[in-house]
C-alpha cells in the first residue's frame, strides 16, 4: 500500500449512517448501499476504510448500532484499525462530526486533523484523493473548516454545489456560498458562470474547531451530543476493536 504522510496526524472519520433506502433491491435498512459488495466483491465501506487508511494511522467510524457486525466485518477485511461510534438512533451528519470530535478531545486530541468522509463515495483514484486531501491540512491547521469539492462535468440536480471565492494566501479558495440541489436550468447557469464545485461532504477540521462552530452554530445539537457521550457504554470485541455506544439524555 502507498502511503502519502505530512507533518500533520490526520484522522479519517468515515460517516456511515445510511438507511439503506437507496439501491433498492441490492440495498434495504439491514443492508445499507455502504455495505453491499458492488466493487470487485467489495462494498465501498471497504473500499472507503483501504483508501483512508492510506494515511497512516487508525480509523474512526460513525455507524448504526445495528450495523455493528457489518462495519467489523468490513474493518477485518480491509486490515483497518481504530474505534467505532455506534449511534442507538440515526441523527445528521453535524451530530456525527460532533460526536467525533468531542471523543477525540477526551482523547487529549483537540488540535488534531479529523478528515470527515461519507461511507459511501467510490474514488478509483486513490492515492490522488490522498494527496489533495494533504494540500487542505495546513489550512485546517491554522483554524479553517475545509471542505472538499469535485470539478462538475455536467449540470447535475443530484448534488449541492460549493461557490468560491477569492484564493487564499494557503492554496485554498474561500467559500462564497453553499448552494443546495438546484433546478436543472440553474445547474446549467452555475456552470456557465464557472467557480462552482460538486459538494462532495468531505471535511477536514480539527476537533476544536469543530466544538467551536458548533457551538456558534448549533447549540442544540452540541449539548445533546455532549449528552450522550456522557454516559457512553464502552465494548471491546475479540480482536480488540473498541465500540462506543452514546448514551444519556442526548439520544
Amino acid at each position: 500500500m502507498f502511503l502519502i504522510r505530512c507533518k500533520h496526524t490526520i484522522t479519517p472519520v468515515i460517516l456511515s449512517g445510511g438507511s439503506g433506502t437507496r439501491l433498492w433491491p441490492l440495498s434495504r435498512k439491514s443492508l445499507p448501499k455502504q455495505f453491499v459488495p458492488i466493487i470487485g466483491e467489495k462494498s465501498l465501506y471497504q473500499l472507503t476504510l483501504e483508501r483512508c487508511s492510506r494515511f497512516g494511522g487508525d480509523v474512526m467510524t460513525l455507524a448504526s448500532t445495528d450495523h455493528k457486525f457489518l462495519v467489523t466485518e468490513a474493518m477485518e477485511k480491509a486490515s483497518a484499525s481504530g474505534c467505532v461510534i455506534l449511534e442507538p438512533v440515526g441523527r445528521n451528519t453535524a451530530a456525527a462530526m460532533a460526536l467525533a470530535a468531542l471523543h477525540n478531545i477526551e482523547k487529549g486530541g483537540g488540535d488534531d486533523l479529523l478528515l470527515f468522509c461519507p461511507a459511501d463515495h467510490y474514488v478509483p483514484d486513490a492515492e490522488g484523493f490522498v494527496e489533495t486531501v494533504r494540500l487542505g491540512a495546513e489550512a485546517a491547521k491554522s483554524g479553517a473548516i475545509v471542505i472538499y469539492g469535485v470539478v462538475p462535468s455536467f449540470p447535475s440536480t443530484a448534488y449541492g454545489y460549493i461557490k468560491g471565492g477569492a484564493q487564499r494566501a494557503d492554496g485554498g479558495i474561500e467559500v462564497v456560498k453553499f448552494i443546495k440541489k438546484p433546478q436543472e436550468q440553474v445547474a446549467q447557469a452555475l456552470l456557465l458562470e464557472g467557480g462552482v464545485l460538486w459538494n462532495a461532504g468531505v471535511f477536514l477540521a480539527t476537533s476544536n474547531v469543530i466544538i467551536a462552530a458548533l457551538e456558534k452554530h448549533a447549540v442544540g445539537v452540541l449539548n445533546a451530543c455532549k449528552a450522550a457521550m456522557a454516559q457512553p457504554r464502552q465494548l471491546e470485541d475479540d480482536d480488540g476493536k473498541i465500540m462506543i455506544e452514546p448514551g444519556g439524555r442526548g439520544f
